[in-house]
């Protein structure tokens, strides 16, 4: 079966526009009962002052009935990009969302809010078809998983669910897989807003292949497909372009980047050269601080030492001197003496002569 490709914006909003299809789609994905959609008509294909086409968006205001049996009013965003480049529109486009209220029995009410988001691109890091990015209430404290919800809480976080078209399976498990094969891109023909779907839908979801083929025969919606296509084309080569300049820079930059490093690593290698000789420096300053500081100590012990010499010399002297002195006394105290002695020998002759005198004249 030849469909249309609900991967462009006009098929997809062809698409969508039939309430019990996108009720389908939308409770298939969030696997919740919706017992009421209402189409808010604020769709946006993104624009730049070139061209258009990059990111699509539908809102839906739906009323769920949960597996516990209880009622809740919702806002569902659904957002269709083909370019990575497009997260930035998603924040922006989410945060206008946060900033509106909707008329829910007469009063005000900022809606819990679920986001769809279809990609035409694949996430880096996650190969799952389909991811489901769900909240829970936990107890900081304990660690606890919380059952209770609240609207303060359900009113500033939200649910989220992905669908990464690139890496949808030809083989079909789950609901959820048999109703994204009308995405498959593998099946694309020559002209690319047109898919070859190879089986045929089940009963439940046949009337969406049916709507997506019935697109192929509409002459107003393929005329605004083929010129999507050429705006998309037109898109492409000057994304290819820009990335192959891109790439140029990139390598242009690598190669920069390469020679700093190669510069720094030799300015790292010269620093520690540099850092080396100037510790080889500090090392020799040290030796020679003490070398000096040795030869100081040495030359003071040296000047204490001709210190004590002359001291010694000095005192040595003055000894020398009282002797030289005490010798002269002596020299005159043996004069003396021998004067001394010289008169005593003179007085005993003169006493021996007398002493024979007196001797001779008793003898007469």
């Amino acid at each position: 079966m030849i469909i249309a490709n609900p991967l462009y914006d006009a098929v997809f909003k062809y698409l969508m526009e039939d309430v019990r299809i996108a009720k389908l789609i939308i409770a298939t994905i969030i696997d919740e009962e919706i017992v009421d959609l209402t189409f808010r008509p604020q769709e946006r294909t993104s624009f730049s002052h070139k061209f258009s086409i990059h990111l699509y968006r539908m809102d839906f205001a739906a009323k769920i009935k949960t597996k516990d049996g209880q009622y809740k009013n919702i806002l569902i965003e659904i957002q269709k990009a083909k370019l990575s480049q497009d997260i930035m529109r998603f924040r922006k486009y989410l945060g206008e969302q946060y900033m509106k209220s909707d008329d829910i029995d007469g009063k005000q009410i900022a809606l819990p809010i679920i986001t769809i988001y279809f990609l035409g691109f694949k996430l880096k890091h996650i190969t799952a078809q389909a991811i489901k990015i769900n909240r829970h209430y936990i107890d900081a404290i304990t660690g606890e998983r919380l059952e209770q919800q609240d609207d303060f809480i359900e009113q500033l976080t939200h649910n989220s669910y992905v669908i990464q078209i690139p890496r949808l399976k030809p083989s079909h498990q789950t609901r959820l897989e048999t109703l994204l094969a009308v995405f498959d891109q593998t099946g694309i023909q020559n002209d690319h807003y047109l898919l070859n779907l190879p089986e045929s839908m089940p009963e439940e979801f046949a009337m969406i292949s049916d709507r997506l083929a019935k697109a192929v025969m509409n002459q107003t919606l393929r005329d605004q497909l083929e010129l999507e296509e050429s705006v998309e084309s037109l898109i492409e080569d000057k994304e290819r372009a820009f990335l192959l300049q891109l790439e140029s820079k990139d390598a242009e930059i690598q190669h920069k980047n390469k020679a700093i490093q190669d510069q720094e690593k030799t300015i790292e290698s010269k620093d520690k050269t540099l850092k080396d000789k100037n510790k080889a420096i500090e090392e020799q300053e040290k030796t020679i601080e003490s070398k000096d500081k040795t030869l100081k100590d040495k030359n003071k012990a040296i000047e204490d030492q001709e210190k004590t010499i002359e001291s010694k010399d000095k005192t040595l002297k003055d000894k020398n001197k009282a002797i030289e002195d005490q010798e002269k006394t002596i020299e005159e105290k043996d004069k003396a003496i021998q004067a001394n002695q010289t008169e005593l020998d003179e007085k005993n002759q003169l006493i021996q002569r007398l002493q024979k005198q007196l001797q001779d004249k008793n003898i007469q």
